[in-house]
């Protein structure tokens, strides 16, 4: 991963770093996950489907386990298809352990990845940093929105885990991170000339936004926040239908009849590529717009891949342990 700072423009000073003890701490880094294989789709999903914190449903445990068994074994040709055509593989384990190294490096402190529903399991990868002498854990979502969707089934595995986690569920407009969206989009854009900047997020459902899911409030402070001081036309849209917005293919074809002739693709939602965005933004939002007439076709890096961002994570953490300190934990 190439490590790269935000592009030539005036940098504003960094925040003082918080007054914070690292001894004993231990950082988790935690996500849904991905499938692990092609092979391996049918039981994650099965695992995932299973969940009655992240699908609500009126049966129990055991009968949404049945159903969630049987929508497994429908569904599984179309994830497995999906990563195939993403080359046979998320990116999304990789990358966590590679961000989980550099801010092990960072911070001086061990870095472990957990994830929901298939290896490396948030259960344990806690043993795994109490074995490296952990004996305090903060858990630090993929995500830099809050979104309940996402969340609150991370929050349920670690209250089941029976241990102790304090978490970190937002960085939305934390400086390194819009810097990192600023950099990817600005290289996107030297690349793709006048193109307009076409932000894809992580979909949730309306329903989720009408009941109050934080997630869409804090994706607009996101993009007003890294668009703030760039001069090239933006719109957000959504990576599925059903979401409380545009859907992301409809957008590039009205962008395309408004005369747009070069786009700049933004996953957004997560810091981490995951199968969604990737074969979604990279297969087929990328011949949606091919096909569309766009001349250019850019997409913007994840902000794991810039320095600025790994900063930015390394002072979250020092001032949630900061925080926690003033309240006496």
């Amino acid at each position: 991963m190439s490590e790269v700072g935000a592009p030539d423009a005036p940098v504003p000073a960094a925040p003082a770093e918080p007054s914070a003890s690292l001894a004993g701490i231990g950082l988790l880094l935690l996500h849904r996950g991905d499938p692990p294989s092609v092979e391996g789709t049918r039981d994650w999903l099965r695992a995932w489907y299973s969940d009655p914190y992240a699908f609500t449903s009126s049966f129990g445990r055991g009968t949404q386990g049945f159903f969630g068994g049987i929508a497994a074994r429908l569904d599984a040709s179309t994830w497995q298809q999906r990563l195939t055509e993403s080359g046979g593989r998320s990116p999304l384990e990789a990358q966590a352990n590679e961000l989980g190294e550099l801010l092990a490096k960072k911070l001086g402190v061990p870095v472990a990845f957990g994830a929901l529903y298939g290896a490396p399991k948030i259960g344990d990868a806690l043993a795994k940093l109490k074995e490296q002498g952990a004996t305090r854990v903060v858990g630090l979502s993929l995500h830099p929105q809050k979104c309940d969707r996402f969340l609150k089934p991370i929050l349920r595995a670690l209250e089941e885990s029976g241990s102790e986690v304090s978490v970190i569920d937002r960085y939305a407009t934390s400086k390194g991170y819009v810097e990192a969206l600023r950099a990817a989009i600005t290289e996107g854009v030297e690349r793709a000339p006048g193109a307009t900047v076409l932000f894809c997020a992580l979909p949730i459902e309306a329903k989720d936004d009408r009941a109050g899911d934080p997630y869409l409030a804090q994706l607009k402070d996101t993009t007003t926040a890294v668009m703030e001081g760039l001069t090239a036309p933006w719109k957000v849209s959504w990576l599925s239908m059903g979401a409380p917005g545009i859907t992301s293919e409809a957008a590039l074809q009205s962008l395309r009849k408004s005369g747009a002739d070069s786009v700049v693709l933004v996953p957004l939602g997560g810091a981490v590529d995951e199968l969604t965005s990737v074969h979604a933004v990279d297969v087929t939002l990328r011949a949606t717009a091919k096909a569309a007439g766009f001349s250019k076709v850019e997409r913007a890096r994840p902000p794991v891949g810039y320095s600025v961002f790994i900063e930015a994570l390394a002072h979250e953490v020092r001032a949630h342990l900061a925080r926690l300190k003033a309240l006496g934990f």
